[in-house]
């Protein structure tokens, strides 16, 4: 009984020096925060800008650090015509949108704290510009493109931080003719500190309307605690874990780099295997193209888990409408018997919460960073219609570095058609090990090459 006493009051000796000792940690960081934000000096006139405080996730540490969305459109059409209406929409969006022309601010405090500071005057000569190539055309490799065009990338939002830099940006570039017929180009930019696919697709349609959209740039306060609610703590929790983390880290530093190409789906093949898969008097009585192809994706990929990134506007507490401009989308996590077959994804996406049948998340199974990611951006592409011009081709633009995981993006070409890009790991001499996928066929034509 004495030995229990003696080694209760040692534990509750430990528990009130490590108490004192927080606390004092606490104290010294508050005061050193309160000394910081009494030296921080802002890059900006306080008076000239309004102060936006972004969601938690997007002033993370990882946030700042995604690519920006971007998109090559050719067209096939008078572009002394259409670069006029461009460049006037382009300042139309940003009067009704002054968070176009938001620079990105750290403020001290926590080690990621970005905000995005808005300018009371709109000065849009920044987000529109005319180039002129002589090598850009359509069906090029991706690295001939970005040897076009990579002097007029908008970088990740870490690039950006602190720096007079625009996060949103519209480029006309006059490309070689087809023929007798003049073609351009417009490339659309828009950083994801700004917002999604979904803001982006907003914004990118306005340019050919009469009348500029105009989106609400405050961030909903319900969104984090909503994704909670629907993913369950477990797989929500893993996007920030520490094996995420470890799994993304060995991608980028101990593997090779990516292979970018895009091909286009078999419709015939797709159309197929959705009626193959339907049961209209069983528990799932549909698929959806999107839950046939991130099977296929994610299977052929020899994975050890699977990410679906799914949209939640209109679907959770929070309030977000496709008025709300922002991130509002949630990476949806999958194990292999969980998108082995379509009907398992829609399953998953049709219930109450996304934990599928198991919530459960064997953190050190993923430290290797092998698994696959879906973004589905045929759901809210939107296409640019411009007077006199008819639309070649349209594709995403990913970026061209090293892959912290494989990715692939579901997306329309054109009105009538669908197509994948893939950015797939290399090891060091190149080589990718998805020989199934490059022949499977649900996958045909490149849209545009290696």
């Amino acid at each position: 009984m004495s030995t229990l006493k003696c080694v209760l009051g040692g534990a509750a000796a430990v528990a009130a020096v490590y108490g004192v000792y927080a606390y004092v940690k606490q104290m010294r960081a508050r005061k050193a925060a309160e000394a910081a934000w009494a030296a921080w000096v802002p890059p900006y006139d306080p008076a000239q800008y309004e102060v936006l405080t972004l969601h938690p996730h997007e002033a993370s540490m990882v946030w700042p650090m995604l690519p920006t969305t971007t998109t090559l459109t050719f067209f096939e059409g008078n572009p002394d015509e259409a670069i006029p209406l461009i460049k006037r929409n382009v300042a139309a969006l940003a009067k009704a949108n002054p968070w176009l022309c938001g620079r990105l601010v750290k403020h001290p405090g926590p080690v990621h704290d970005a905000r995005l500071w808005i300018p009371h005057v709109v000065d849009a000569s920044q987000l529109f510009m005319e180039f002129e190539s002589a090598t850009l055309v359509p069906g090029q490799a991706w690295h001939e493109v970005d040897d076009a065009l990579k002097a007029l990338m908008i970088p990740e939002g870490c690039h950006c931080m602190d720096k007079d830099r625009p996060l949103f940006g519209i480029i006309v570039v006059r490309t070689p003719g087809a023929g007798s017929k003049a073609q351009f180009a417009v490339l659309a930019m828009l950083s994801h500190m700004l917002g999604d696919g979904h803001t982006f697709y907003r914004l990118y349609e306005s340019l050919g309307l009469t009348q500029p959209v105009k989106l609400n740039v405050a961030r909903k306060p319900g969104t984090y605690l909503a994704k909670l609610e629907l993913m369950g703590k477990r797989k929500f929790g893993w996007v920030s874990s520490a094996a995420h983390y470890i799994g993304m880290i060995r991608n980028i530093y101990i593997h090779g780099g990516i292979r970018t190409y895009a091909r286009y789906v078999d419709e015939g093949v797709l159309k197929a295997e959705k009626a193959k898969w339907a049961d209209p008097s069983g528990e799932v009585p549909w698929v959806s193209s999107s839950d046939v192809l991130t099977s296929i994706l994610l299977s052929t990929g020899d994975y050890d888990n699977g990410v679906m990134y799914v949209g939640t506007r209109n679907r959770l507490s929070d309030g977000a409408t496709d008025s709300d401009a922002g991130n509002y989308v949630m990476p949806v996590l999958f194990w292999p018997d969980e998108y082995a077959k379509p009907t398992e994804i829609r399953r998953t996406l049709t219930t109450k919460t996304y934990n599928a049948r198991r919530p459960d998340v064997m953190y050190w199974k993923t430290n290797k960073g092998n698994f696959g990611v879906v973004s589905n951006w045929a759901s809210f592409q939107r296409d640019l219609t411009l007077p006199g011009c008819k639309q070649v081709i349209h594709y995403p633009l990913p970026p061209k570095w090293t892959c912290s995981r494989e990715t692939h993006y579901i997306f329309r070409p054109t009105p009538d058609t669908l197509a994948v890009v893939h950015l797939e790991r290399t090891d060091r001499n190149g080589a990718t090990a998805v020989a199934n996928r490059a022949t499977h066929p649900a996958f045909g034509e490149l849209v545009y090459g290696v």
